[in-house]
């Protein structure tokens, strides 16, 4: 577990550098919420494979939009709002 927050924890880490070399904040972004723990079975929420650095400002605009929904979620909001009536998006 502890080698699992070092993970999370060099990934701040890297937002901090882009932040210092850029002036723009970023945010580690978990592909996998981690307030639905109970869907990614057999994995650490805090693998490196779940986490991704982003612009703090996509970031919160993702959330924004699809909250904390899984892929197939997405996938249904984003049909039946978004896409054209004839598309369908599939996760």
């Amino acid at each position: 577990m502890a080698d699992k927050r070092q993970t999370l924890r060099t990934m701040r880490r890297e937002c901090r550098r882009l932040e210092a070399e850029s002036e723009i904040p970023y945010h580690v972004h978990h592909r996998h919420p981690r307030s639905r723990k109970d869907v990614y079975p057999g994995k650490h929420i805090n693998e490196k494979e779940n986490l991704e650095i982003m612009e703090a400002l996509k970031h919160r605009s993702w959330h924004n939009i699809v909250a904390n929904y899984l892929p197939k979620e997405i996938a249904k909001l984003l049909s039946d709002k978004y896409l054209p009536r004839d598309w369908y998006f599939i996760a």
